[in-house]
């Protein structure tokens, strides 16, 4: 009984915003974008109401996104090519790059996933870096893991992980694993059920 009611509120908060895709859509077409406008103003409406709009326009907006997932207040997605099975739940206030997020995954707030490593350049010089030196790529945080506030995630993550408070992950962390600091070190390995 509960999916069908989650669908059927899916349903009408994406008629309530089709408005806002209408005006996406049309900057689109201008060459104009207002998706980040957007993003930006929904993550800053709060209680359920701001857990089911962001659900409602996430589902359209991102490549894959369950309907059943949690994001919560002023969380900001800075790519499209973003993928969220179920049950996944993100806390407040994270900053969201290029990634997959795997079913039954926790997210504590003020997290940040970045599009890889390299996505500022080689780091050689102060200049801009040039167009052939940025790379975005897709992290992958496997289903099950729980990850605490602050964490900053830069490369993938495998299943059952917990990643501590803060940790800085810059090298893949290998599933059924514990990992913590700066750069995030697997301290144990844990089996889970």
């Amino acid at each position: 009984m509960r999916p069908k009611i989650r669908f059927c509120l899916l349903v009408c908060f994406v008629a309530l915003l089709s408005p806002v895709f209408l005006c996406v859509y049309l900057g689109k077409l201008a060459k104009l974008d207002f998706s980040p406008a957007w993003i930006q103003i929904l993550s800053l409406v709060p209680g359920t109401l701001g857990v089911l709009m962001r659900r409602s326009f996430y589902s359209c907006f991102l490549s894959d996104c369950s309907n059943d997932v949690g994001i919560g207040f002023g969380t900001i997605f800075s790519k499209t090519s973003v993928k969220i099975g179920p049950k996944v739940s993100i806390g407040g206030y994270c900053m969201i790059g290029m990634c997959e997020i795997g079913e039954g995954t926790l997210l504590g707030s003020n997290i940040n996933i970045l599009s890889g490593r390299h996505q500022h350049g080689s780091g050689d010089s102060v200049e801009q870096p040039k167009s052939g030196q940025v790379t975005y790529t897709s992290v992958k945080i496997w289903k099950n893991c729980w990850i605490g506030n602050g964490a900053i995630i830069m490369n993938d993550i495998g299943d059952n992980c917990i990643i501590g408070a803060g940790s800085v992950v810059v090298k893949s962390i290998p599933p059924n694993s514990v990992a913590v600091g700066n750069p995030a070190a697997v301290k144990k390995t844990v089996a889970f059920r």
